[in-house]
């Protein structure tokens, strides 16, 4: 029991740093799996490796929101996130995001039994359906557009940035590539704007009224979940593509309800994950390749994984808000145009570290593609086009 402790704690730890550390990223766990093998036995890792998933959510919500550095997970949140923060409300963005973090992942865990038995039976009968529905969610996403001209850049940006996904998901050789891309398309091109416009942080409101009824959040928490966690099983589909389904079957009034509703997608997609490889094998988290290490992987190994995923939910939930209220403290104080460069050279060396100079060239092409949206006044959401495409590709070969 005292082992099972330390390896939740140890994976509080991780998550915390994977969550803050622009391209760290859980799947890392595989490498140091060997390692972390030599001290616990299979059953704690599973506890380690579900405690450092949930954490690192919570705080990608924190660096999404405050620096504006996304991942594939935060990828359409940091947009309307961090422009709380320039309003002065950031920690109102972080608390949305928390809130919809934890109770998502306590109704998901509620209702895991009833999936349990039912996804199995969506997955062998609906994924031939996925292509047509993302084509026709594209579709609707450009004819959004206000007027023909916007409309022709929305095509161009899309089909650009669905040629430079495909390029980077299947015909080159690169580490980590949805770090660059999506970094660029929703990170740095909106950082150098920021810059260049000289974009000063205000000082941030401890006192602020969040504008949703009760019943209406306990619908769009409810709702997202069950989005994600029907949708989470089908191969390829990330949050950021879930998110948007659930957007254009659910319209948000604003972007209160909007951040609430990806924070739940983003964290219900752990339980989704958990369970689709309890019930069909399947990894959809990298990091969860590691729980095949389970020899016996029953519901009582289940069980004890949600529960695991719950704790985290709640410990992580506490800091993030106490951590998001010193940082609110703080961040006025800081030269913003400095904080900017500052990011953006360790983004880029992240970026070469982790990805060489493949890497650089997709960011680059993925920062022009996302300034281009920026300039053109068209929706970002457009260069989701980078997974969409070559979701739509994978299902058709």
């Amino acid at each position: 029991m005292l082992i099972s402790f330390v390896a939740f704690f140890i994976g509080i730890i991780l998550g915390i740093i994977f969550g803050v550390i622009p391209g760290f990223h859980t799947n890392l766990l595989v490498l140091i799996a060997p390692f972390l093998m030599n001290y616990f036995n299979s059953l704690e890792i599973g506890i380690l490796i579900i405690s450092t998933v949930t954490a690192s959510i919570f705080f990608e919500f924190l660096r999404s929101t405050f620096i504006g550095i996304p991942n594939e997970i935060s990828s359409l949140s940091v947009l309307p996130a961090h422009r709380f923060v320039l309003e002065g409300y950031g920690l109102k963005a972080v608390k949305i995001c928390c809130y919809g973090a934890l109770f998502s992942i306590l109704i998901s865990a509620i209702l895991s039994p009833i999936f349990i038995k039912i996804l199995p039976i969506i997955y062998y009968n609906a994924r031939g359906l996925v292509p047509v529905f993302l084509f026709l969610v594209s579709v609707h996403l450009i004819l959004k557009e206000e007027d023909l001209r916007k409309k022709s850049f929305a095509i161009l940006v899309f089909l650009c940035a669905g040629l430079l996904g495909f390029i980077s998901l299947n015909l080159i050789d690169v580490n980590q590539p949805l770090f660059p891309l999506l970094t660029g398309f929703f990170g740095i091109s909106n950082l150098i704007l920021n810059m260049k416009n000289s974009v000063k942080i205000k000082e941030q409101k401890k006192k602020f009224n969040i504008n949703i009824k009760k019943g209406r959040a306990l619908n769009i928490v409810t709702s997202s979940s069950l989005t994600s966690i029907i949708l989470g099983f089908i191969p390829t589909l990330s949050p950021a593509q879930i998110s948007i389904l659930s957007d254009e079957i659910s319209k948000k009034e604003n972007n209160e309800e909007y951040l609430l509703s990806v924070s739940s997608i983003t964290s219900s997609y752990v339980i989704a994950s958990l369970i689709t490889f309890f019930t069909l094998k399947k990894a959809r988290i990298g990091a969860f390749t590691l729980l095949r290490e389970i020899p016996i992987f029953d519901m009582v190994s289940l069980l004890i994984l949600l529960f695991t995923c719950v704790l985290s939910a709640i410990l992580c939930f506490i800091i993030s808000l106490k951590l998001s209220s010193l940082i609110c403290n703080k961040i006025n104080k800081i030269n913003y145009r400095k904080l900017t460069i500052f990011s953006l050279v360790f983004v880029c060396l992240l970026v070469f570290i982790f990805s060489s100079y493949i890497g650089l060239l997709i960011l680059i092409a993925s920062t022009t593609i996302g300034y281009i949206t920026i300039k053109t006044k068209i929706k970002r959401t457009n260069c989701m086009g980078c997974l969409i495409i070559p979701t739509m590709l994978w299902y058709l070969k």
